[in-house]
């Protein structure tokens, strides 16, 4: 489903935005992420995000269902691609890739297309090298109020994927309890403290 309206949304708060929030992803994506890396954003609204790590020399590659979103970003002379992830394959060569990161683009799809997804990341993604990936969980309305919202994640639901295409866990844990060791992760799930846990995130590493 392509609603344009979701587009201009995105695309208005781009043009806004001035300042940065380094929150979990900014912390999390500066201490995966390495100098002159080849870097795939499945998500190309997010690429003003990136403009942080200038610094490190990073060729940047972006993709995006969304025709106005990648026309916008072509405009802005970024490395895009148009790609409708719940039916076409990742249109990249083996092996292409030190890092991906892929935030809040897998809920939108069923649970045949996020297993096709992670089979690409694994593909496309070089051995030794990192995937960070950020996606709603079913426990609080932000992925119910989303009518283009498919299926949410858990921090198990999402280890199962990874290791079922040779990507070894390195973290998996709720982005607001993400303080709490790996292995309570689990029982955080309970009520009531699940609704605190709108979030999950997932580090990975190619094997």
């Amino acid at each position: 489903m392509k609603l344009s309206h979701y587009a201009k949304r995105y695309i208005d708060w781009l043009k806004a935005n001035k300042k940065i929030k380094r929150d979990r992803r900014y912390y999390l994506i500066d201490k995966n992420l390495r100098t002159w890396a080849k870097v795939l954003d499945i998500w190309c609204a997010s690429w003003w995000f990136f403009e942080q790590w200038k610094h490190k020399n990073i060729d940047y590659s972006w993709i995006d269902y969304n025709e106005d979103l990648v026309n916008f970003c072509k405009q802005q002379w970024l490395k895009v691609e148009q790609c409708d992830l719940s039916k076409e394959k990742l249109p990249y060569n083996d092996n292409s890739f030190d890092f991906i990161y892929c935030s809040h683009v897998l809920e939108h799809l069923l649970s045949n297309e996020q297993i096709q997804l992670f089979s690409g990341i694994s593909r496309i993604l070089k051995k030794g090298w990192k995937l960070v990936l950020f996606t709603p969980t079913p426990y609080t309305w932000y992925f119910w109020d989303d009518p283009t919202h498919q299926r949410p994640s858990t921090h198990g639901s999402l280890e199962h994927l990874a290791k079922d295409f040779n990507l070894e866990v390195i973290e998996s844990k709720y982005s607001n309890v993400r303080f709490f060791p790996q292995r309570i992760q689990t029982y955080l799930r309970l009520p009531p403290l699940r609704w605190f846990l709108w979030e999950v995130y997932l580090v990975v590493k190619k094997i």
